[in-house]
């Protein structure tokens, strides 16, 4: 006699888990390099008090943004990032890529980023190593941007 096989229910989806990120540096393709490299380890220390700020830029931002490249460890799929400011003004992007230097891919809509913490749903299926947040405008009050802190969420 054949045993009865009784078909399997279908495996939940992943549940969404926070991704580790490791700051690599500063992102400034369109200027010096150099964007306050030492500060950016603040965006990821867990300490909402420290932040990164780009350099102060007197006569308005010139040119089309300055970011920060964060680490996930290995090519993974980002469905959200949560991006902490304590200074409103400043707007920013999701980007995504699979080298620290580029070329990176824009994953999410351009906000603007509000004291305290701004969610980006990124793309469908969007997936990198690299998570580039990518300031596209500063605050005209203070002529600079701050991150505080940068969570992902992936499977």
């Amino acid at each position: 006699k054949k045993p009865v096989t009784r078909p399997q229910p279908p495996k939940p989806p992943p549940r969404p888990a926070r991704i580790k990120l490791v700051a690599l540096g500063p992102y400034d393709p369109d200027g010096d390099g150099t964007e306050n490299d030492a500060e950016v380890k603040n965006a990821v220390d867990g300490n909402a008090s420290t932040f990164w700020s780009t350099e102060h830029y007197t006569h308005g931002f010139f040119k089309p943004g300055v970011g920060i490249v964060l680490d996930a460890g290995k090519k993974r799929p980002v469905t959200r990032v949560l991006v902490g400011t304590d200074d409103a003004g400043s707007r920013a992007e999701i980007q995504l890529g699979n080298h620290p230097t580029g070329p990176y891919r824009v994953v999410s809509a351009e906000k603007a980023l509000q004291p305290g913490t701004t969610g980006f749903p990124l793309k469908r299926g969007a997936s990198g190593r690299y998570v580039l947040v990518w300031l596209t405008g500063l605050p005209s009050t203070t002529g600079e941007g701050h991150i505080t802190e940068v969570r992902a969420i992936g499977s």
